[in-house]
Protein backbone atom coordinates (compact mmCIF):
# COMPACT_ATOMS: atom_id res chain seq x y z
CA UNK A 1 0.00 0.00 0.00
CA UNK A 2 2.52 2.63 0.93
CA UNK A 3 3.89 4.62 -2.13
CA UNK A 4 1.58 3.28 -4.23
CA UNK A 5 1.61 4.46 -8.08
CA UNK A 6 -2.92 4.72 -8.25
CA UNK A 7 -4.67 7.44 -7.29
CA UNK A 8 -7.66 5.14 -5.61
CA UNK A 9 -5.48 2.61 -4.06
CA UNK A 10 -6.26 5.18 -1.37
CA UNK A 11 -9.49 3.58 -0.66
CA UNK A 12 -8.71 -0.12 -0.84
CA UNK A 13 -7.17 -0.74 2.32
CA UNK A 14 -10.64 -0.29 3.36
CA UNK A 15 -12.40 -1.61 0.24
CA UNK A 16 -12.66 -5.16 0.91
CA UNK A 17 -14.32 -4.96 4.20
CA UNK A 18 -16.87 -2.36 3.04
CA UNK A 19 -17.46 -5.09 -0.11
CA UNK A 20 -18.19 -8.08 2.49
CA UNK A 21 -20.10 -5.99 4.80
CA UNK A 22 -22.63 -4.74 2.17
CA UNK A 23 -22.28 -8.34 0.14
CA UNK A 24 -24.56 -10.25 3.66
CA UNK A 25 -30.60 22.16 -22.05
CA UNK A 26 -31.30 19.82 -25.37
CA UNK A 27 -29.05 16.78 -26.57
CA UNK A 28 -26.82 14.83 -25.10
CA UNK A 29 -25.95 17.62 -22.31
CA UNK A 30 -29.67 18.09 -21.51
CA UNK A 31 -30.27 18.38 -17.91
CA UNK A 32 -31.84 14.91 -16.71
CA UNK A 33 -34.72 16.02 -14.40
CA UNK A 34 -35.44 12.10 -13.70
CA UNK A 35 -31.83 12.30 -11.81
CA UNK A 36 -32.29 12.56 -8.09
CA UNK A 37 -31.32 15.82 -6.65
CA UNK A 38 -28.63 16.03 -4.09
CA UNK A 39 -28.46 17.42 -1.28
CA UNK A 40 -28.03 21.32 -0.21
CA UNK A 41 -24.48 22.94 -0.63
CA UNK A 42 -22.84 23.58 3.04
CA UNK A 43 -19.57 25.06 4.61
CA UNK A 44 -17.14 26.84 1.82
CA UNK A 45 -18.72 24.34 -1.04
CA UNK A 46 -20.19 26.16 -4.04
CA UNK A 47 -23.28 24.94 -5.67
CA UNK A 48 -21.46 22.63 -8.72
CA UNK A 49 -22.64 24.94 -11.18
CA UNK A 50 -20.12 23.93 -13.74
CA UNK A 51 -18.07 20.93 -14.19
CA UNK A 52 -15.04 22.66 -12.76
CA UNK A 53 -16.70 23.62 -9.55
CA UNK A 54 -18.03 20.14 -9.58
CA UNK A 55 -13.76 18.93 -9.81
CA UNK A 56 -13.26 21.97 -7.11
CA UNK A 57 -15.93 20.54 -4.71
CA UNK A 58 -14.10 16.88 -5.04
CA UNK A 59 -10.94 17.82 -4.41
CA UNK A 60 -12.01 19.67 -1.05
CA UNK A 61 -14.39 16.87 0.04
CA UNK A 62 -11.38 14.46 -0.28
CA UNK A 63 -9.09 16.94 1.48
CA UNK A 64 -11.32 17.87 4.03
CA UNK A 65 -12.28 14.07 5.12
CA UNK A 66 -16.10 15.05 4.30
CA UNK A 67 -18.27 12.17 3.53
CA UNK A 68 -21.32 14.36 3.67
CA UNK A 69 -19.69 16.81 0.70
CA UNK A 70 -18.70 13.73 -1.02
CA UNK A 71 -21.63 11.61 -1.31
CA UNK A 72 -23.51 15.34 -3.13
CA UNK A 73 -20.95 14.47 -5.78
CA UNK A 74 -21.81 11.56 -7.11
CA UNK A 75 -25.00 10.40 -9.65
CA UNK A 76 -27.16 7.53 -8.06
CA UNK A 77 -25.72 5.90 -11.08
CA UNK A 78 -22.22 6.24 -10.36
CA UNK A 79 -19.71 3.57 -11.25
CA UNK A 80 -15.44 3.68 -10.23
CA UNK A 81 -13.20 1.00 -12.72
CA UNK A 82 -10.21 0.25 -11.01
CA UNK A 83 -7.27 0.00 -13.46
CA UNK A 84 -7.03 -3.68 -14.98
CA UNK A 85 -3.19 -3.65 -14.26
CA UNK A 86 -3.72 -3.05 -10.46
CA UNK A 87 -5.11 -6.77 -10.56
CA UNK A 88 -7.59 -6.07 -7.87
CA UNK A 89 -10.68 -7.89 -9.86
CA UNK A 90 -10.14 -11.32 -7.67
CA UNK A 91 -10.55 -9.20 -4.51
CA UNK A 92 -13.03 -6.36 -5.61
CA UNK A 93 -14.52 -6.78 -9.23
CA UNK A 94 -13.73 -4.66 -12.27
CA UNK A 95 -15.99 -2.13 -10.59
CA UNK A 96 -18.49 -0.84 -8.00
CA UNK A 97 -21.23 1.71 -7.36
CA UNK A 98 -22.49 4.64 -5.49
CA UNK A 99 -23.06 2.18 -2.53
CA UNK A 100 -19.59 0.74 -2.25
CA UNK A 101 -17.92 4.15 -3.28
CA UNK A 102 -19.98 6.05 -0.56
CA UNK A 103 -19.12 2.58 2.14
CA UNK A 104 -15.02 2.81 1.86
CA UNK A 105 -15.03 6.31 1.53
CA UNK A 106 -17.15 6.75 5.08
CA UNK A 107 -14.60 4.11 6.24
CA UNK A 108 -11.36 5.98 4.93
CA UNK A 109 -13.15 9.38 6.32
CA UNK A 110 -14.05 8.64 9.67
CA UNK A 111 -10.44 7.65 10.61
CA UNK A 112 -11.55 4.20 10.88
CA UNK A 113 -8.20 1.13 10.49
CA UNK A 114 -8.54 -1.13 7.22
CA UNK A 115 -6.63 -4.23 6.39
CA UNK A 116 -4.84 -4.30 2.91
CA UNK A 117 -7.05 -6.66 0.25
CA UNK A 118 -4.80 -9.12 -1.20
CA UNK A 119 -2.76 -9.90 1.91
CA UNK A 120 -5.25 -8.72 4.74
CA UNK A 121 -2.05 -7.39 6.46
CA UNK A 122 -3.91 -4.40 8.97
CA UNK A 123 -3.69 -0.71 7.85
CA UNK A 124 -3.47 1.94 10.06
CA UNK A 125 -6.37 5.00 10.01
CA UNK A 126 -5.84 8.17 7.45
CA UNK A 127 -5.17 10.80 9.35
CA UNK A 128 -4.86 13.57 6.36
CA UNK A 129 -5.01 13.54 2.54
CA UNK A 130 -3.38 16.09 0.48
CA UNK A 131 -3.36 17.09 -2.94
CA UNK A 132 -0.38 17.61 -4.69
CA UNK A 133 -1.24 17.83 -7.78
CA UNK A 134 -4.72 18.33 -9.76
CA UNK A 135 -4.46 19.34 -12.92
CA UNK A 136 -6.78 19.00 -16.17
CA UNK A 137 -5.17 17.01 -18.92
CA UNK A 138 -8.12 17.49 -21.54
CA UNK A 139 -10.81 19.86 -22.29
CA UNK A 140 -14.26 18.11 -21.01
CA UNK A 141 -15.40 16.78 -24.15
CA UNK A 142 -18.15 14.21 -25.56
CA UNK A 143 -16.80 10.50 -24.74
CA UNK A 144 -17.84 7.48 -26.91
CA UNK A 145 -21.19 6.57 -27.67
CA UNK A 146 -21.86 3.97 -25.34
CA UNK A 147 -25.25 3.81 -22.58
CA UNK A 148 -22.67 3.87 -19.79
CA UNK A 149 -21.50 7.51 -20.59
CA UNK A 150 -24.60 8.72 -22.36
CA UNK A 151 -25.50 12.48 -21.49
CA UNK A 152 -22.06 13.18 -19.96
CA UNK A 153 -18.66 14.74 -20.78
CA UNK A 154 -15.48 14.09 -20.03
CA UNK A 155 -12.19 14.71 -19.10
CA UNK A 156 -8.50 13.45 -17.49
CA UNK A 157 -7.05 14.75 -14.36
CA UNK A 158 -3.54 13.89 -13.21
CA UNK A 159 -3.87 13.51 -9.51
CA UNK A 160 -0.81 13.21 -6.88
CA UNK A 161 -2.34 12.81 -3.01
CA UNK A 162 0.08 12.37 0.01
CA UNK A 163 -1.76 10.07 2.45
CA UNK A 164 -1.05 10.20 5.94
CA UNK A 165 -1.62 7.45 8.38
CA UNK A 166 -1.81 6.71 12.05
CA UNK A 167 1.98 6.49 13.35
CA UNK A 168 5.05 8.68 12.94
CA UNK A 169 6.17 8.83 9.28
CA UNK A 170 3.38 7.09 7.93
CA UNK A 171 2.29 8.16 4.64
CA UNK A 172 1.98 6.86 0.88
CA UNK A 173 2.18 9.21 -2.18
CA UNK A 174 -0.46 8.21 -4.66
CA UNK A 175 -0.39 9.05 -8.38
CA UNK A 176 -2.30 8.66 -11.64
CA UNK A 177 -4.54 9.60 -13.90
CA UNK A 178 -7.88 9.74 -13.95
CA UNK A 179 -11.05 9.98 -16.48
CA UNK A 180 -14.07 11.75 -15.23
CA UNK A 181 -17.49 11.20 -16.86
CA UNK A 182 -20.04 13.82 -15.46
CA UNK A 183 -23.49 14.77 -16.39
CA UNK A 184 -26.20 17.79 -15.74
CA UNK A 185 -29.29 17.64 -13.81
CA UNK A 186 -31.73 19.64 -13.07
CA UNK A 187 -32.57 20.89 -9.46
CA UNK A 188 -35.19 23.66 -8.37
CA UNK A 189 -35.03 25.27 -12.01
CA UNK A 190 -30.83 25.15 -11.54
CA UNK A 191 -28.34 23.07 -13.35
CA UNK A 192 -25.82 21.53 -11.57
CA UNK A 193 -23.08 18.63 -11.84
CA UNK A 194 -22.37 15.50 -10.91
CA UNK A 195 -19.61 12.17 -11.16
CA UNK A 196 -21.69 9.69 -13.38
CA UNK A 197 -18.12 7.88 -13.80
CA UNK A 198 -14.67 7.84 -12.64
CA UNK A 199 -12.41 5.52 -14.64
CA UNK A 200 -8.89 4.86 -13.06
CA UNK A 201 -6.25 4.56 -15.57
CA UNK A 202 -3.27 4.67 -14.19
CA UNK A 203 -0.04 6.04 -14.17
CA UNK A 204 1.59 8.68 -16.63
CA UNK A 205 -1.17 7.84 -19.66
CA UNK A 206 -1.11 11.29 -20.02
Amino acid sequence: MFHSSRFHRALLPLALSVLLLFSSGCGIFSPDESKEAPPPVSGDFEPATSPEILMENFKKAWEQMSIVEYEKLLATDFQFFFDPDDGLEEFLGASWDRTHEIGAATKMFSNQPGADPKTGDPIPPILSIRFTTFDKLTDWAEPPAEPLYEGTIRARYKVAIQVTYQGEGSYSNVTGDNDFYVEPIEVDGKTLWVIKVWEDKGKDQG
